[in-house]
């Protein structure tokens, strides 16, 4: 039932396509209306995502990273996690130290790396491995938001993570009550939490009696920066270091969606050393540069316009 459901939702999706690709037919019902409006507002939403990303490119390949505007509850990842070229180390490393090892105790690991290293990337990629979901009986992944930090917020996001059922009671909870609860809570769990952006060592200071209390199933804290330097947090520190070249090109290919025999046999080739110098080894520069001309296919000029404006 599923799978033909999925067949028909894709077919509805492509007769859509179809009919904004091939000119303004009429509909024969409201229900197709309905679906090209849906349509039309995610086109706007992805070109809006676009132009905003190439916004960001300026600042991701200078090796700044523009502040998150809030914090996130709940905070959802996408299950892909193919764009890891350069990072399988550091994911192997990581893998070890949540996993491999059968220590009793809570250990925190610090993922450090400048703005636009792949920090994020990296996280996620353990995050969403079916062995790690497996492994913890507890997830949860908070970004912080410096700006608006405060740590009852965060204790909240993970307690909400952990049991959704309860998410509406918390808010109810004094301060040292949710310490408690979470104390509690991690001791007899094998957990997982991600703290993302922690920044200064007020903010790990703050939550450090709740989440590094001792755990007897092995919980796990990774904590991800670009300054490691007086956080004082780690069991053990994994550092990010920029792509080099072959990393950078094979990633940027992996992102433009084309081969490198295509790249190769077309006037494309000729931008590569432009590219890699744009993007500086960074994976945020190379992910949004890479993503942008894909939308530009094999022309040349449109290349050369988008490389010239970036410069």
């Amino acid at each position: 039932m599923a799978a033909d459901t999925l067949f028909i939702r894709r077919r509805e999706l492509q007769e859509i396509r179809n009919s904004s690709e091939h000119g303004c037919k009429p509909f024969k019902s409201f229900k197709s209306f309905r679906r090209q409006v849906v349509f039309t507002k995610k086109m706007k939403k992805f070109n809006d995502e676009v132009r905003r990303l190439v916004g960001m490119l300026g600042d991701a390949s200078g090796g700044q990273q523009s502040q998150h505007q809030g914090r996130t509850s709940g905070f959802c990842l996408e299950e892909e996690t193919h764009h890891v070229i350069g990072l399988e180390q550091q994911i192997n490393e990581l893998l070890i130290q949540l996993i491999a090892k059968q220590d009793q105790d809570t250990q925190v690991i610090t993922v450090v790396g400048e703005g636009g290293s792949g920090k994020t990337t990296l996280a996620t990629a353990v995050y969403n491995r079916v062995d790690v979901k497996r492994h913890f009986t507890h997830r949860a992944w908070v970004r912080i938001n410096p700006s608006a930090y405060k740590s009852r917020d965060v204790l909240v996001d993970i307690l909400k993570q952990f049991d959704q059922d309860q998410s509406v009671v918390l808010t109810a909870f004094s301060d040292e009550t949710l310490i408690q609860w979470l104390t509690k809570l991690l001791k007899r769990t094998r957990f997982l939490i991600v703290l993302e952006d922690v920044e200064t060592p007020q903010v790990w200071e703050s939550l450090q009696a709740a989440l590094s209390s001792s755990s007897s199933q092995g919980g796990r804290i990774v904590v991800t920066t670009r300054n490691a330097n007086g956080l004082q947090t780690s069991d053990s520190v994994i550092e990010l270091r920029r792509l080099n070249e072959e990393e950078s090109w094979a990633l940027f290919l992996n992102k433009v969606r084309l081969s490198e025999d295509e790249l190769n046999n077309s006037d494309l080739i000729s931008f590569k050393e432009q590219i890699v110098s744009i993007c500086g080894g960074l994976p945020s520069a190379i992910v949004l540069l890479g993503g942008l001309l894909s939308t530009k296919g094999k022309s040349p000029k449109e290349w050369s316009r988008i490389l010239t404006m970036l410069n």
